[in-house]
């Protein structure tokens, strides 16, 4: 098996919406070439597990992908979007502030790595929209 092969089945199975195959081929690139794989494959292998519901292994992913590229910027968004989605878990006001806030330096980070993703420009708008809006 050649890994940008792999990779590239990977992502048309996830294109295709074919998720869990995505994931096995994803998780195969990995397996056979643990370093060469990079933290992309590690990214599409989060996206997978995100789309099939598997919350904490997308998590994972994401955060070994930013482990191997701290500046990998989907990897940077994956972790804090995943974060926001469990803020409505906080019921303690500081540990809410605390963790919105890291979210926020997450999303900044990734904005310095790369000022012109589209992504991460509408994760800062969202912030900052909402700003105004105290938190509790």
């Amino acid at each position: 098996e050649i890994l940008p092969a792999l990779i590239g089945m990977a992502a048309m199975k996830f294109m295709e919406k074919e998720y869990r195959d995505a994931q096995e081929l994803y998780a195969r690139a990995m397996a056979k070439f643990p370093v060469e794989s990079g933290a992309a494959t590690r990214v599409g292998f989060g996206m997978a597990c995100y789309k099939l519901g598997q919350i904490d292994r997308a998590k994972a992913a994401f955060r070994r992908a930013h482990d191997m590229d701290p500046e990998n910027v989907e990897a940077l968004v994956g972790i804090a979007v995943l974060e926001m989605a469990s803020l409505d878990d906080v019921l303690d006001p500081r540990e809410y502030r605390a963790k919105a806030e890291n979210i926020i330096k997450m999303i900044s980070m990734a904005n310095l790595v790369d000022h012109t993703n589209a992504m991460v420009q509408n994760h800062l708008a969202n912030h900052y929209f909402w700003k105004w809006s105290p938190v509790p």
